[in-house]
């Protein structure tokens, strides 16, 4: 499948690593913002990931080294106060000011997961179905009936959350040219980050689900 990105192509002398996203029209004036639309191996060209706990991308040229993902987590602006906002709002600009490295932020919708919420009901819905087959008093059994259709209807409910809804995931990528320095990179991106650009480290698993979505042309997200 393809990914919706963002391209500033503004300046041209951008660092290799950070010419990260696909030219697409030639007669584009300097200043336009354009959406495109590529799978992530054209953004990402990778081999991948370093055996070791860290789990770093290895990109396919070696004069681009290494990626790292982190989880940007979101924030609810809406909910807080004027002040609250301004905090957030400066903390980010000061992130920019002071996080220097080589990075890019990637926004892409992900389906929302009911898979915990759905053995949980399924549960119930067998443990009712059992209870059915054993009873033989007519009012408790009619009781267990509407109960187990309750229960139903939640399955149902929460399928069609899982695939009519979706969450945006933010995440930033950092590059380097190597892992000592990713590293470094990484967690300075963390403690700078403070409390308005608030980093969380991806585990494997994550890391293959977010590029197997990219890359899946079957994948609906």
């Amino acid at each position: 499948m393809a990914i919706k990105v963002k391209k500033d192509i503004s300046s041209s002398s951008q660092p290799k690593r950070r010419m990260f996203f696909r030219k697409k029209e030639k007669d584009l004036s300097k200043r336009e913002q354009v959406f495109t639309f590529a799978p992530i191996i054209d953004l990402i060209n990778y081999k991948g990931f370093t055996q070791n706990s860290d789990h770093f991308l290895i990109l396919k040229d070696s004069d681009d080294g290494y990626a790292e993902f982190l989880t940007i987590r979101g924030q609810g602006l809406g909910t807080l106060s004027f002040n609250q906002q301004k905090e957030v709002i400066e903390g980010y600009h000061q992130f920019l000011s002071m996080y220097l490295e080589d990075f890019q932020i990637m926004i892409s919708p992900f389906p929302t997961n009911t898979s915990v919420q759905r053995v949980n009901v399924l549960h119930r819905y067998n443990k009712v179905t059992s209870l059915i087959a054993n009873e033989s008093k007519p009012r408790r059994k009619h009781q267990l009936l509407m109960q187990q259709r309750y229960i139903k209807d939640q399955l149902s409910t929460l399928k069609r959350v899982e695939k009519e809804l979706f969450n945006q995931d933010f995440i930033l990528i950092l590059f380097a040219k190597n892992q000592r320095e990713l590293r470094i990179n990484r967690d300075n991106a963390i403690n700078w980050g403070g409390n308005s650009v608030i980093l969380e480290k991806m585990d494997l698993e994550k890391k293959k689900l977010v590029l197997y979505r990219m890359n899946n042309l079957n994948t609906r997200i």
